[in-house]
This record gives C-alpha cells, sequence and structure tokens, in this order.
C-alpha cells in the first residue's frame, strides 16, 4: 500500500507540475480531492441512472 500511495503522489506532483523532491502543495491536494470527489458524484449518478437533468441543476 505504501508503494501504491508513494506513486499516486509523484502522478499528482507530476500534474500538477512540482518537482518530485518539493513537498506537495496544499492548494493541489484540495485541488485533486475536490475533483475525485466531482468524478464520484458524477460516477454515482451514472450507476444509478440518475437523468442528467437532475445531476446538473441538483433539483430532483
Amino acid at each position: 500500500m505504501r508503494r501504491i500511495g508513494e506513486g499516486a503522489v509523484r502522478v499528482f506532483k507530476t500534474l500538477a507540475g512540482q518537482d518530485r523532491d518539493e513537498p506537495m502543495s496544499s492548494y493541489a491536494i484540495a485541488l485533486y480531492t475536490f475533483l475525485l470527489a466531482v468524478a464520484m458524484i458524477l460516477f454515482l449518478a451514472w450507476i444509478s441512472g440518475a437523468p442528467i437533468e437532475c445531476v446538473i441543476r441538483a433539483s430532483c
């Protein structure tokens, strides 16, 4: 598990344009956490078969 975590941090740093030795900024961590949350919501909406109008407007 530790190797997987270290590999994920290296990928995140590369995507954020940071040097591997530089500590990961809190902005990059917050950005990827937000994007993960959005992806999870969209995936769950897709699995449940919710209409796209309900997902976009959050009105259902």
